[in-house]
């Protein structure tokens, strides 16, 4: 028998915060309703009207691997534990929102699996206490940045300098960043996947979520936008290859497929008559000294 606990909030913060933009909602404010969130057992009309979800569709185990492979999702341990005959897990978080429909913040993998074995699963259910219109900027804040240069630094893997109006305390400001992904959102905003090096960020500055890390702007919040002549050609963990699944539309993902061009192999310098040669600290020497136990 599955044992539904509360989920830890602060493991879930990712989840939390792309629903926050996906949906136009406050961050600080989706996330105090969270806390404030009741268990209950997830009803057949919820779950077959549930927005941002395929569970509903899923007939057998097979077609729950399938799915949670494409998202780089360890649903084989998961397996065992609804096998087992203690198992606790983390409930699903479900948003209620004010015109009635139901949203999956997190664990879609989770109900995949409960529709699988047939089981029926408890979720978090939180209450949207804040309208639409609380999470959009009551006015045009910098001018529109060209998706052309959006486009050019991410095809080019250009490191962007960017301002970003963020949520505060601490999100508005300056940004490092490695731009992989641009698309639009389930509200048909166009949306920027990064990799945020450093500078201003809501969820470091609070302790949720440090930097760094992936985080996702709107680029209508974008006030300046910089790529610069640093270059980035390593795909960061948890990277996606087909995409975003934050995003509706893909317009461009970086793509990593294609090695950078090999680096010359330095010439070993000649024996000097009665002496051995001189070992040069190639790239490959330093990394392995500074680097490898």
């Amino acid at each position: 028998m599955i044992n539904w606990i509360k989920p830890d909030l602060e493991e879930e913060i990712e989840e939390i915060e792309r629903t926050a933009i996906d949906l136009d909602l406050n961050m600080e404010m989706l996330y105090g309703d969270a806390k404030k969130g009741k268990m209950i057992e997830l009803s057949d009309e919820v779950w077959s009207q549930l927005d941002n979800t395929d569970s509903w569709e899923i007939n057998k185990i097979e077609d729950a691997v399938e799915f949670a492979h494409e998202y780089d999702k360890d649903v084989e341990r998961l397996i065992r534990a609804f096998e087992s005959d203690n198992a606790s897990i983390p409930a699903p978080i479900v948003l209620k929102r004010q015109d009635g429909h139901y949203y999956l913040i997190a664990g879609n993998t989770r109900l995949m699996v409960a529709r699988a074995f047939g089981v029926r699963p408890k979720v978090l259910l939180v209450e949207d206490n804040q309208s639409e219109q609380d999470g959009i900027l009551q006015e045009i804040l910098f001018e529109a940045i060209s998706q052309n240069i959006i486009v050019d630094s991410i095809k080019n893997k250009n490191i962007v300098n960017l301002y970003y109006q963020g949520k505060n305390p601490g999100g508005s400001g300056q940004r490092k960043v490695e731009p992989v992904c641009l698309g639009y959102n389930k509200r048909n905003r166009l949306v920027l996947r990064i990799w945020d090096i450093t500078g201003a960020s809501h969820t470091d500055f609070t302790g949720k979520q440090p930097l760094p890390g992936w985080r996702l702007l709107r680029v209508d919040r974008i006030g300046s936008y910089g790529p610069t002549d640093e270059i980035f050609n390593q795909a960061r963990p948890k990277y996606n290859p087909n995409g975003d699944r934050s995003m509706t539309r893909v317009i461009i993902n970086a793509d990593f497929s294609t090695a950078p061009p090999p680096q010359p192999v330095p010439q070993q310098p000649e024996a000097i008559a009665g002496k051995e040669p001189i070992e040069e600290l190639t790239e490959s020497r330093i990394y392995k000294e500074l680097f490898i136990d």
